[in-house]
């Protein structure tokens, strides 16, 4: 499915459908998602490269829905980061 926020579809750099190669083209996106782009700005044909790695933040533990150039590693890391236990101020 299409992510959404705001009761509205959000796209980011990855435009496929799933199990799709990735759209580089505007006209790529809108063969793809003709039915539900209303508009499209076209930025040139995109560089390529690996795809963006998808995770799910609604399920705990997070789950990786597709692995991509960001490595699981590197999003432990991100979404883990070191701190402070709370306590209470001092007088």
């Amino acid at each position: 499915g299409t992510a959404s926020c705001g009761g509205v579809p959000l796209m980011g750099t990855s435009a496929n459908r799933s199990g799709e190669p990735p759209a580089t083209t505007a006209d790529g996106v809108g063969a793809a998602f003709a039915e539900a782009v209303a508009l499209l700005v076209d930025g040139g044909t995109t560089a390529g490269g690996a795809p963006s790695t998808l995770v799910d933040t609604t399920t705990r533990p997070f789950t990786i829905l597709r692995q991509g150039v960001v490595s699981a590693a590197e999003i432990a890391r991100a979404l883990a980061p070191p701190f402070v236990p709370w306590s209470p101020a001092q007088p």
